[in-house]
């Protein structure tokens, strides 16, 4: 299924002001996720997405867990346990 966009984008944002500030923009990473076009990677990835079953995970994430991937040569659970370990 399609990956949910918030109705309402000022909500979204209340959230984001909180985490940006729980981060430091000075790592590597952090300044790397900043660098991808998300806004490209979804009107790339959008429509290959099916309209019914269950809803996706944002295609950020995605975009940013396959770059990590390939950067780091690591394996898909490596990527997952790296993540929730370390959110930058």
């Amino acid at each position: 299924m399609r990956p949910l966009i918030p109705a309402d984008p000022r909500q979204e944002d209340v959230f984001r002001q909180q985490l940006n500030n729980l981060l430091d923009s000075r790592r590597e990473l952090y300044r790397l996720a900043h660098g991808i076009p998300c806004e490209q990677c979804e009107e790339r990835f959008y429509p290959l997405y099916a309209e019914r079953g269950r809803p996706s995970l944002p295609i950020r994430l995605l975009v940013g867990r396959q770059y990590l991937k390939h950067l780091y040569a690591l394996s898909d659970e490596e990527v997952v346990a790296g993540w929730i370990e370390n959110p930058y």
